[in-house]
């Protein structure tokens, strides 16, 4: 498809998947994914997915993990959260419509060990947590908080590949293991 757009929520029994979109996954106000025993997997052959509502997005799976292509917003987005049971894999996510949007990611639910791997991240306030020390949370490009904070809570390790920064405060807490800078990060 060219274009696929979503102005209701979408609930799969098992895996959720989108793909082969050219244009664009364009998600309206209030709408969310939900897989309840599998995947959400919203990046095989996905342009972008485009947050077009101002409201929330909420994409979460149970007894799963997520992958997202590149997330944006062309609305004033009060907040896109992600939550997922195992892992979650995320091109860049660029939420800048509305200065205070919070990207709230939630990996591991079900305590089981789960990886983020990221590309950039930019959003008004960016929150990332694990569920324990088995969690391994990987930002491969930058980390930008453009109106408030950052937290990275309950890991075993987290790497960083690009620069983080804080518009306001940075708070890496709870990680077991070490907290890993790149050269020149």
């Amino acid at each position: 498809a060219n274009q696929m757009n979503f102005t209701q929520d979408v609930t799969a029994a098992t895996s959720l998947t989108i793909s082969n979109v050219n244009t664009e996954v364009d998600l309206a106000a209030n709408v969310d994914l939900t897989a309840q025993n599998g995947n959400v997997d919203v990046n095989n052959s996905v342009t972008v997915i485009d947050l077009s509502g101002a409201g929330t997005n909420v994409i979460t799976a149970l007894s799963g993990s997520v992958e997202l292509a590149a997330v944006a917003d062309s609305a004033n987005v009060v907040e896109l959260e992600i939550n997922a049971d195992n892992n979650v894999t995320l091109d860049t996510v660029t939420l800048n419509n509305q200065a205070t949007v919070l990207l709230d990611i939630d990996v591991d639910e079900n305590g089981g060990g789960g990886t983020l791997t990221t590309n950039a991240l930019s959003a008004g306030q960016i929150t990332v947590d694990g569920t324990a020390s088995d969690d391994t949370f990987n930002f491969n490009g930058t980390v930008t908080s453009t109106d408030t904070s950052i937290a990275i809570n309950q890991a075993n390790q987290v790497n960083f590949a690009q620069d983080v920064t804080a518009a306001t405060s940075l708070t890496i807490s709870n990680v077991s293991t070490e907290v890993d800078l790149a050269a020149d990060v």
